[in-house]
């Protein structure tokens, strides 16, 4: 038994490093915001702008292997189909999106879904209720004024929803669903295995 017990403790570390592959991060500066391994899910905007959704398959030689998922949907349901077999490098990627953000397909393409519960306020963030609410404003005053016969704004009339409109214009050019890979967020790929001919993705 106690002999047993030796052989198990000798092959356990052998085995965990086998089984360690290489992975790669998305970092602020010094700080880790998302690990990517082997097996793991992963949605990406490509340099060419699409966004991606699906499973990582391997990792090596500072590339991946990618299953895509790709999710139809149709008047009676949906249909769920994987594309596996691609392979990306990880200075393809442009962008991931932020924590809480999801996705879905609309017409095949893959979008963020800005209803979903988890899009952490987005219609205020994106300045679409400031936008959208000054024109609704506008647009009442003028009907209202249609009826009364008198379209005339007075200042706090004209100056508010213009203010509203403009901040709404504002905060939508600066709020962004996504963290790019540039400067401030980079990918740091980190080995683990050996270079070999066999985990090489071509």
């Amino acid at each position: 038994m106690t002999k047993a017990i030796c052989i198990l403790l000798f092959l356990l570390p052998v085995c965990l490093l086998h089984a360690q592959s290489d992975f790669f991060v998305l970092k602020k500066g010094q700080r880790t915001i998302r690990r990517f391994h082997e097996k793991g899910p992963i949605i990406f905007q490509h340099k060419n702008g699409d966004w991606f959704t699906g499973d990582i398959t391997s990792i090596a030689n500072d590339s991946f292997v990618f299953r895509q998922e790709i999710i139809y949907y149709y008047l009676m349901g949906t249909d769920t189909v994987h594309l596996g077999g691609m392979h990306f490098s990880i200075n393809d990627i442009k962008a991931f999106p932020k924590p809480g953000i999801r996705f879905h397909y609309v017409n095949n393409d893959l979008e963020v879904n800005r209803g979903a519960g988890h899009v952490h306020w987005y219609w205020v963030k994106s300045g679409w209720l400031f936008r959208t609410g000054a024109l609704g404003y506008v647009g009442l005053r003028t009907a209202n004024g249609l009826i009364d016969h008198d379209l005339s704004f007075n200042a706090a009339q004209a100056v508010i929803p213009a203010g509203l409109f403009l901040a709404g214009v504002l905060m939508h050019r600066k709020w962004k669903f996504y963290l790019p890979v540039d400067k401030k967020y980079h990918i740091e790929y980190l080995r683990m295995t050996k270079p070999s001919s066999e985990h090489s993705a071509p």
